[in-house]
C-alpha cells in the first residue's frame, strides 16, 4: 500500500473518530520500509566493448635469405617459417628473395626501401655494414637483421643468440657421449663458410670438448650447399675412428649425415638448425637448436605492435632461445648421467661459473685455464 492511500484512510478514520466524539492523537508520519539491510540490489552490469582485431593485412613485409637459397632445412628454412606464420596470421603477402650474389643484397634493400616496404627480414649475417649505409635513407622501412651487428640505426633491429653456450655444450656433449658408446675422446665439428658468426660456434665447441677432458678436430666445406664435399669431410673423420660429428653448413649438413648412415653402427651426427632429426632418423642423436623462426616471429609482430626499437637483442638459455635438443627417435641411447652432466653444465652457463669463449683469442685462454 502506498503512502497516498494510506493517508486517506487514516484521515477517514481521524473523521469518523472525530464525528464520534472519540479522543483522538495524531497520526505520526508514516515511512515505507526499504529492502532488509543484508540485502543489496544486483548492480547494473555495463558491457566492455570488444575491440575489433588490428588488421595488418596492409604491411609490406619482405625476407631476403642467404645466397644458399631455401631448402636447406636449416637456417634459411628455419628464419622464413618464422616470418610466414606471421603473414600468414595476418593476411599478409610474403615477398620472398633468394640473392644469387652478396652484393645482390644491397640492392633488394634499396628497391624494398623505394618500394615502401614497411618490413624486411634479412638471414645473411654479414650485411651489417651496408645496412648502415642504406637502412638511413628509408627510415619508414625496418629491416630485421638476423644475427647482425647494427646498433646505432633506430630503423634496424639486430637478433643475437649466445651461440657460444650451446656450442660449448654440444663439444661437451659429443666427448661424453663419444666416451659412452665406445668411441674415444676426440669428436669433430664440421662448418660452412667460414665466417664470424660460424667461429663462435667453432671456437666454443673446441673448448666445450675440452673441458670434458677431450679434444674436437674442425674442417670447413667452403660451401653452404655441397653434400657432397660435406659428407667427403665427415668421411675421414669417421674412418679415422671418431664416433660423433656435429655438423654447421646448413644444405650440406645432408653430407654428414649420409655418412653416418653408410656405417652398419656406432656413428653418429649431431644437427643444427630446428634439429634435423626428421633427415636422418637413426643417426642424428642430438642437435645444436637456434630458435631463429620464433625469434623471426616475435620481431615481426613486435614492428606491427609498434614496439620493434633498433639495437641489438640478445637471446640465449634464458629466453629458450637455444638448446641442446636429444632426439626423440633416439635420444634413449644417451644414458642419464650423460644428461645430467649436461644439465649441470647448463646451469654453469647461465649462473656465469662457465664462460663459452666466442673467439680464437677467448679460446686460446680458456684453454690455458685449464692447464
Amino acid at each position: 500500500m502506498n503512502k497516498k492511500k494510506l493517508s486517506i484512510i487514516l484521515a477517514v478514520v481521524v473523521a469518523l473518530c472525530m464525528a464520534l466524539g472519540c479522543n483522538v492523537t495524531p497520526p505520526e508520519e508514516v515511512s515505507i520500509p526499504g529492502p532488509p539491510a543484508n540485502v543489496t540490489e544486483a548492480p547494473s552490469v555495463t558491457e566492455e566493448p570488444v575491440a575489433p582485431p588490428v588488421d595488418f593485412s596492409h604491411l609490406k613485409v619482405a625476407i631476403i635469405v642467404t645466397t644458399a637459397g631455401l631448402g636447406d632445412e636449416a637456417y634459411n628454412d628455419v628464419i622464413r617459417e618464422g616470418v610466414q606464420r606471421f603473414t600468414d596470421e595476418n593476411g599478409i603477402h610474403l615477398t620472398t628473395i633468394e640473392p644469387q650474389e652478396l652484393q645482390d643484397i644491397r640492392v633488394n634493400c634499396v628497391t624494398l626501401g623505394q618500394a615502401g616496404y614497411d618490413l624486411v627480414v634479412i638471414c645473411e649475417n654479414s650485411v651489417s655494414d651496408m645496412l648502415r649505409e642504406v637502412a638511413p635513407d628509408f627510415p619508414d622501412t625496418h629491416f630485421v637483421s638476423m644475427e647482425g651487428s647494427v646498433n646505432d640505426v633506430p630503423n634496424v633491429t639486430s637478433l643475437q643468440f649466445r651461440l657460444q653456450d650451446v656450442g660449448f655444450m654440444c663439444g661437451a656433449f659429443s666427448i661424453e657421449m663419444s666416451r659412452a658408446i665406445g668411441g674415444g675422446d676426440v669428436s669433430a665439428w664440421i662448418g660452412g663458410v667460414r665466417n664470424p658468426i660460424l667461429e663462435i660456434t667453432q671456437f666454443s665447441t673446441q673448448a666445450g670438448a675440452a673441458y670434458a677432458g677431450g679434444e674436437c678436430k674442425v674442417a670447413y666445406v667452403g660451401s653452404f650447399s655441397d653434400v657432397a664435399k660435406g659428407k667427403e669431410l665427415a668421411l675421414q673423420f669417421f674412418n679415422e675412428g671418431i664416433s660423433i660429428v656435429g655438423t654447421y653448413a646448413g644444405g650440406a649438413n645432408s653430407g654428414t649425415f649420409q655418412a653416418a648412415e653408410s656405417f652398419e653402427s656406432g656413428k653418429f651426427a649431431m644437427g643444427g638448425a630446428n634439429g634435423q632429426f626428421h633427415l636422418s632418423p637413426e643417426r642424428v642423436i642430438a642437435s645444436n637448436v637456434k630458435a631463429y623462426g620464433n625469434a623471426a616471429y616475435e620481431a615481426c609482430v613486435s614492428y606491427a605492435n609498434g614496439t620493434a626499437v633498433g639495437g641489438i637483442k640478445m637471446a640465449g638459455f634464458e629466453q629458450n632461445a637455444l638448446e641442446l635438443r636429444y632426439s626423440p627417435i633416439i635420444g634413449h641411447l644417451i644414458p642419464e648421467d650423460v644428461k645430467q652432466k649436461m644439465e649441470d653444465l647448463k646451469a654453469k652457463l647461465i649462473s656465469g661459473a662457465v664462460t663459452a669463449p666466442a673467439t680464437q683469442a677467448e679460446f686460446d685462454a680458456f684453454l690455458v685455464s685449464l692447464s
